[in-house]
């Protein structure tokens, strides 16, 4: 997404959107600060969480 800056630096970093479950889940990632977020909904989410979210959909 342009123009999308760090909350934590302000540099551009970069978002990644998969789906998990039938829900958006989004990584936005910073190599400035070395920050990276994961949300649901705009809710941020636990990294454990999206990786069992992705170990359920594989084997499905």
């Amino acid at each position: 997404m342009p123009g999308t800056r760090c909350p934590r630096c302000d540099a551009p970093y970069v978002e990644i959107i998969v789906t998990l479950n039938g829900v958006e889940a989004t990584m936005q990632s910073c190599s400035t600060c070395d920050s990276r977020v994961w949300t649901r909904g705009g809710e941020p989410v636990d990294l454990e969480g999206v990786l069992a979210d992705l170990h359920v959909e594989r084997r499905t």
